[in-house]
């Protein structure tokens, strides 16, 4: 090492010196939320009594990083959205100016913690859907899936936004996602079985879907209702007749009345 390299050494030491030295023990949690020490020299913090030699411990948390969001429902592939414009908007100036205003309020409490994420968010979405608005309505949405992710009610409510939207694909992927979230909820496994014998009756896929809703929802009529449909449209009548009769014997005497109607309709047909 030659003279001047030497004197530059002895330069960066002194400065060393100077500032005090800190020593860190390296701790194989870092990084992963553990408690990491740290040995600080008391000299250079200027502790009163210190000395060269002495070492304070001191701990320091080191969080982790928060994951990403996963958005629960990105728009299929296979589904060519020309427009994200909602058919059947709001039908006067007096109505969009009202929802344009109950956005505005809602935002302004959104992350407050006055309500809960989830509700502000649905709710300004349908607001937005109210105005024909596709894509903010999305967004929102997918925020409340986000915001509960045990709940399905933002994936039910996406599943009748992309049904608007012709975006089918996505449409059931909703659905489905809705009922996996809450696999006991009638509603959303109505929807998602209505939509699967409107969209594709015959396909194995949808036989198998209401075999498993059977098992859970047996006698239940909103569910009798939705089977005896799409065995209409598969041309199994005379099990549609069998379920509308289960649904007859549970309602009062007007529903009765439309019942039998439907009931008649399917037998001349049998």
């Amino acid at each position: 090492m030659g003279k001047k390299d030497i004197g530059i050494a002895l330069a960066v030491l002194v400065a060393l010196i100077a500032l005090g030295s800190l020593v860190l023990a390296i701790h194989p949690g870092a990084g992963k939320g553990n408690s990491v020490p740290l040995f600080v020299n008391t000299a250079a913090a200027g502790g009163e009594g210190a000395t060269t030699s002495a070492a304070t411990p001191v701990t320091v948390t080191v969080k982790p990083l928060a994951p990403a969001a996963v958005n629960p429902l990105p728009i299929d592939s296979r589904d060519a959205l020309v427009s994200w414009t909602i058919p059947g908007a709001a039908s006067s100036s007096a109505d969009a100016v009202t929802a344009k205003a109950e956005i505005a309020r809602l935002m302004s409490v959104q992350g407050t913690g006055r309500y809960p994420d989830e509700a502000v968010y649905l709710d300004i979405a349908g607001h937005y859907e109210l105005l024909g608005d596709g894509k903010d309505a999305y967004d929102f949405y997918v925020k409340a899936a986000e915001a509960a992710p045990a709940r399905g009610v933002a994936l039910y409510d996406l599943g009748n936004l992309m049904e608007r939207l012709h975006a089918l694909h996505t449409a059931e992927t909703a659905y489905a996602k809705a009922v996996s979230r809450e696999p006991g909820e009638l509603t959303f496994r109505t929807a998602y079985l209505d939509f699967l014998a409107h969209e594709e009756p015959d396909a194995a896929s949808t036989a198998e879907a209401f075999a498993a809703a059977r098992l859970v929802f047996a006698g239940q009529p909103n569910f009798l209702i939705s089977e005896a449909n799409w065995l209409s449209a598969i041309g199994s009548t005379t099990a549609a007749i069998a379920d509308w009769e289960l649904v007859r014997a549970a309602a009062g005497p007007d529903q009765q009345k439309s019942i039998d109607a439907v009931i008649a309709k399917l037998s001349a047909h049998a």
